[in-house]
């Protein structure tokens, strides 16, 4: 697929541009792309292969016409939205296997630039990737025996480690995608629980992830004290730990309502003023998924005690853990959930801030807002499954904003190509020349699914 730009002083005019482009016989150009370096505001954009630009465009027409629905390859704004850039990073929660697999089989490139700055994320999205089911073989197409031969081929469900390098990876990536080939500059970087670890590291005010990653096993922190055999829990508990975390999706009012009485159970995360995360003990947890009822609720699988007050029994560790060499944001500003605002980063106001966000509730409320209310007005989520994303337009409720996710599940290529079209049509500057040298070089045909392994460059 490509990126094809059309702009005009309104939608008129940009419907009249369309439809110059069929008259002319012009079409959909491999070699060039039909944008206008004008300062008009109308813009839109499609993202169309050379086989579908026909059906694209007659989408985008109706739509522009008639208000049909415009699908995910057709981009239009009237004008285009002024205001700052955000880079936002999702949290490990939101890992799902097979994340970023096709992103990279389509542009191998972006490991290159990974590579660079971590030997070890390049790998960590391996478990993610191996042993998937067969995408020919459908449920229907199989026999009962063979599905469930299949499925036993599957791993074990990740752990809380693989889920949290995953993240770290899947961000990473993205921001070799949005920097490296739209020519994006950030003027702020927030994150959701631990991506704003990631916050850090791509904003370069930490510039060692893999002796950060090192040092995180060796800590046992997420393999023992917090996760694994929850041994800073236990004692605290009284008993053996049985973790459970789940989303719900109910006002807040009734959340808390929900939790009183029930020992062991914590408001972990607000992601909007219906819509949160509660964990703790799983007996409590399904006491509290009862009273609210099952359909509103979510378990997750994510067997790590964050974002609740046990974590203050290892406080000492998880400070000296993130107390790092620090350098000043490369651009932009840097926010934390801790204090809901930016901050100037150093070596103990990062281990502070991480701390802050990690031993009680995270509330991405106050954040989101006075990013909006400071001027940010575009939104880009790197890291898996859009969660992030979802949680920012709803906090912003009607406020002008374009709040948009790298990643998207089954869409891949698709999906990011889909965000550059959105941040063009915007009115964001993208650096159309360099995506497209990417775009050029890449198969007629999608490789074929299977295992993937990457050099340790």
């Amino acid at each position: 697929p490509r990126l094809q730009v059309y702009a005009g002083a309104d939608k008129a005019a940009v419907i009249a541009a369309l439809e110059s482009s069929a008259a002319s016989g012009s079409g959909f150009r491999r070699d060039a792309v039909h944008q206008a370096d004008t300062p008009h505001p109308a813009r839109l954009v499609l993202v169309a292969t050379d086989a579908d630009f026909d059906s694209v465009r007659l989408r985008a027409l109706a739509h522009l016409r008639d208000g049909a629905p415009a699908g995910t390859a057709v981009h239009f704004r009237e004008q285009p939205i002024a205001g700052e850039l955000a880079f936002v990073f999702a949290g490990a929660g939101a890992s799902y296997r097979a994340m970023g697999r096709e992103l990279l089989e389509q542009l191998p490139q972006l490991l290159d630039g990974l590579a660079q700055r971590s030997q070890r994320l390049v790998t960590a999205l391996e478990w993610s990737f191996d042993l998937l089911l067969d995408p020919q073989m459908t449920p229907d197409a199989m026999s009962p025996g063979s599905l469930r031969e299949q499925r036993d081929l599957l791993p074990q469900s990740p752990t809380a480690l693989q889920q949290l390098w995953g993240a770290s990876a899947l961000s990473q990536l993205h921001l070799e995608f949005s920097e490296g080939l739209l020519g994006l500059k950030a003027d702020a970087w927030l994150g959701y629980s631990s991506g704003e670890t990631n916050a850090l590291v791509a904003a370069g005010v930490w510039n060692d992830p893999d002796a950060l990653m090192d040092e995180m096993e060796a800590s046992g922190l997420v393999t023992d004290a917090l996760g694994g055999g929850f041994s800073a829990v236990a004692p605290q508990w009284g008993r053996p730990v049985r973790w459970a975390s789940w989303t719900v999706l109910a006002p807040l009012a009734e959340v808390e309502a929900a939790l009183a009485g029930v020992e062991r159970v914590h408001l972990a995360i607000i992601n909007s003023d219906s819509d949160c995360l509660i964990a703790g003990d799983r007996d409590g947890c399904d006491i509290v998924v009862g009273r609210i009822g099952a359909n509103r609720c979510l378990e997750l699988v994510y067997p790590l005690a964050v974002h609740v007050p046990e974590l203050d029994a290892v406080a000492p560790q998880w400070l000296q853990l993130h107390r790092r060499e620090t350098r000043p944001p490369r651009h932009g500003r840097l926010y934390s959930t801790a204090v809901g605002c930016a901050y100037v980063p150093d070596r103990e106001a990062c281990a502070q801030a991480i701390l802050d966000q990690a031993n009680q509730t995270l509330d991405l409320r106050p954040l989101v807002l006075q990013a909006w209310a400071v001027g940010v007005r575009v939104f880009v989520e790197h890291g898996p499954g859009g969660s992030f994303a979802r949680a920012i337009r709803s906090i912003l409720g009607e406020r002008e904003a374009l709040v948009l996710s790298l990643d998207r599940k089954g869409q891949g290529l698709d999906g990011v190509l889909g965000c550059a079209a959105a941040l063009i049509a915007a009115g964001v500057t993208v650096d159309l020349d360099v995506l497209h040298a990417a775009l050029v070089s890449l198969p007629a045909s999608p490789p074929p699914q299977r295992p993937m392994r990457f050099a340790a460059h």
